[in-house]
């Protein structure tokens, strides 16, 4: 039996995705949530083995639950149902620890066969994008081993990545969009850049990201 939890800010979705899934024997719903800070309190009681959610959520969206997730639940599933069928949206699902990405118009079928995908261990995108999920595996090896080298000037990857925004003059605002982060943890990650390079303004912060842009992979 596969057990599922579903987080979806639209009920009726939700209801209804509920009722699909409950008519396949091999799976129950163990529970359904509305935003991203409900499935943490779901997952503290009893974790699934999938969680279905949607991308853009209130209160905690899908992207900062799936590194929640990563972290403290890395044995949990999870797939992405959402409407968002862009390049960026896709790929930064992946790369926070989702295992399948589906959008909303997808048929019964393709669902099913994604959740036995995901629950063998296996990944699965929407029929028809296959080439962002060999892009996002082809670059795994690559990510990982960027992480030796930009250990040299302490930050992560995804500060690098905030960095580039920076220097490009967007806002926290403007990086939060792009990145679908909140505002918040954008300025988070910029404060702790400063404080781990031992800087007092950004303006300093972009003086060193002009001075290493090799090392950092910042074209």
């Amino acid at each position: 039996m596969i057990q599922i939890i579903l987080a979806d800010d639209h009920k009726m979705f939700l209801q209804g995705l509920n009722l699909i899934l409950n008519a396949y024997k091999d799976i129950s719903i163990i529970g359904m949530a509305n935003d991203g800070l409900e499935v943490q309190q779901m997952i503290s009681k009893h974790p699934p083995d999938i969680l279905i959610m949607d991308v853009n959520m209130p209160k905690m969206n899908g992207y900062e639950t799936a590194l929640i997730l990563r972290k403290k639940n890395p044995d949990i599933k999870i797939i992405a149902l959402t409407m968002l069928n862009d390049r960026t949206s896709t790929l930064k699902m992946f790369e926070a620890g989702v295992k399948a990405y589906l959008f909303k118009n997808t048929d019964e079928l393709e669902l099913i066969h994604a959740i036995q995908k995901v629950n063998n261990g296996e990944y699965y995108i929407n029929s028809g994008s296959e080439d962002l999920l060999e892009e996002f595996i082809r670059n795994e090896k690559d990510r990982k081993m960027g992480y030796i080298q930009y250990k040299k000037h302490e930050l992560s990857i995804r500060e690098i990545e905030i960095l580039k925004y920076i220097m490009s003059g967007f806002s926290n605002q403007e990086i939060a969009d792009q990145m679908i982060l909140s505002p918040f943890t954008i300025d988070t990650h910029r404060k702790n850049m400063l404080s781990k390079l031992k800087l007092k303004k950004t303006a300093s912060l972009i003086k060193y990201a002009m001075e290493n842009k090799s090392f950092l992979g910042i074209e």
